[in-house]
């Protein structure tokens, strides 16, 4: 979670569709955090793990599977990541964009997880076109089918502000 002024939290918020409650909070406290899934097969992909990004906090690789009431660890992501996107589950999700820390590197990268091998794996898919972080992505997604649309890619200071949208549709 993230309430952008001093820490980064491992609280975990369910809702049943009519009220809010917590549930197991994930093992690495963070902010600006790239989460998918469901309530019963959710992931949690880097984030930052310090203040808030006037201080310059730090992108993490930790990758987290919840299984409907608490966290486990999963196989680090590739590189260290924050405000990308995701769609899919804990078995199958497909990760993509982001940015290191304070947006120094915008990703294109897409990487296939795969959280039903032991360890969990990740395999390359066809990058984005255009590097990008803090974009919406789509909410109902696949790891086979999802958007990316919007965005930014530079540092804080210098943003460049991006007006497309990409389609991910490689078949597995």
């Amino acid at each position: 979670g993230n309430d952008n002024t001093v820490v980064a939290y491992n609280q975990c918020i369910r809702f049943n569709g009519s009220a809010w409650s917590t549930t197991g909070s994930l093992i690495t406290n963070r902010r600006d955090i790239i989460c998918g899934g469901s309530a019963g097969a959710g992931i949690a992909v880097g984030g930052n793990n310090g203040a808030a990004k006037a201080a310059s906090p730090s992108a993490i690789s930790n990758v987290e599977k919840f299984n409907g009431s608490s966290w486990s660890s999963a196989t680090a992501y590739p590189v260290v990541i924050t405000m990308g996107g995701i769609s899919g589950d804990s078995s199958s999700a497909v990760i993509f964009g982001g940015t290191n820390s304070g947006g120094a590197a915008s990703y294109a990268n897409t990487y296939q997880f795969n959280g039903d091998t032991i360890p969990t794996s990740y395999t390359l898919r066809d990058n984005m076109l255009t590097s990008r972080y803090l974009f919406q992505g789509a909410k109902n997604g696949s790891s086979t089918s999802t958007l990316a649309a919007g965005g930014s890619r530079g540092t804080w200071s210098s943003q460049t502000l991006i007006n497309s949208t990409e389609e991910f549709g490689n078949s597995i």
